[in-house]
């Protein structure tokens, strides 16, 4: 099997546990309403959360490919003695 198949398995098994997980709460708090809507309710809304998160990865890694071609440094960096190999610069001589 593929493996991004089988993350991707993997992933929509975690999300059925997790909505279940979801669906033993609502039901204390919504005694009324029938199991199944309240599944899917649990379901769209960790969909819904999970969309959330991806959206803000993708604009957060998107955002900072953008610094890195402008000419930035990656800021994680800093807290090291020089640049990464691979943005191994030469020195500007300063021009007073």
């Amino acid at each position: 099997m593929n493996s991004r198949r089988l993350l991707v398995l993997k992933s929509g098994c975690a999300a059925v546990m997790l909505s279940l997980l979801a669906l033993l709460g609502g039901q204390s708090l919504a005694p009324n309403v029938p199991l199944l809507t309240l599944w899917l309710w649990a379901l769209g809304g960790l969909v819904s959360l999970g969309l959330v998160f991806l959206a803000g990865a993708w604009l957060t890694l998107t955002f900072n490919q953008w610094v890195l071609r402008k000419g930035g440094t990656d800021t994680q960096w800093l807290w090291f003695a020089s640049d990464p190999p691979g943005l191994k610069r030469p020195k500007k001589s300063p021009t007073h």
